[in-house]
């Protein structure tokens, strides 16, 4: 019988008891072909051993791991800087495409989701749909939802430079961002693409800190 050296692996390992109750038996585990040769190699060796040496090697071993990995990879605030700063165009830019192109599958699905559920609400509550309620709060729901999925994916959102609206098919103004639908406050119309008559005359748009109105194009 090992010896427990008077220790009482329930005062020594309270949580991780509790933690084992639901984890598969080590037999299992042994004969799964799934598991990697490593730990089929590493638990048959620590079974034969004291349980509580074994155990607290084991957890040795797993925060040396776990301190490896973090000091090699970049944490998550890390990617999503790293993938905002990637998503700039040479303009300045904010690309959605590139940004959305460096994306997980899980956090384009998550964003793509909650958009489906924000464009379906704002649809029905513009066509009057009933109940008008359930459409309101989808509209309402999908878009927080939105803003959180693309917020944890890419970090501060009131941090990134504003969009290029070029890769969904919308003509803007290069200098000061505005469109066909959203003009410079005072009104303004096209010299040439990507350029308004208010930024081409050379005193700048005012729009910047303005609410938008229609363009008087």
């Amino acid at each position: 019988m090992p010896s427990y050296a008077g220790a009482s692996w329930q005062a020594l390992r309270p949580s991780l008891v509790h933690a084992m109750s639901s984890l598969p038996d080590a037999s299992n585990i042994l004969a799964d072909p799934a598991v990697s040769s490593w730990l089929r190699r590493a638990l048959a060796s620590g079974l034969e051993r004291d349980p509580v040496d074994a155990a607290n090697d084991a957890e040795l071993l797993s925060e040396v791991l776990s301190g490896r990995c973090a000091a090699l990879l970049p944490s998550p605030e890390d990617q999503s800087s790293a993938t905002a700063d990637r998503a700039a165009g040479a303009e300045g830019l904010f690309r959605a495409d590139l940004a959305w192109d460096r994306l997980s599958a899980d956090q384009q699905r998550g964003i793509g989701v909650a958009a489906l559920v924000l464009a379906v609400g704002i649809a029905g509550d513009w066509a009057g749909r009933s109940p008008y309620q359930a459409f309101v709060a989808a509209a309402v729901a999908g878009q927080q939802a939105v803003l959180e999925a693309v917020e944890t994916a890419l970090g501060p959102l009131n941090e990134l430079p504003r969009p290029n609206l070029a890769p969904i098919g919308v003509e803007a103004c290069t200098s000061c961002g505005c469109t066909d639908e959203v003009a410079c406050p005072n009104g303004c119309g096209w010299v040439m693409p990507g350029l308004c008559t208010n930024c081409d005359a050379g005193h700048g748009c005012p729009c910047r800190n303005s609410i938008p109105r229609p363009k008087t194009r």
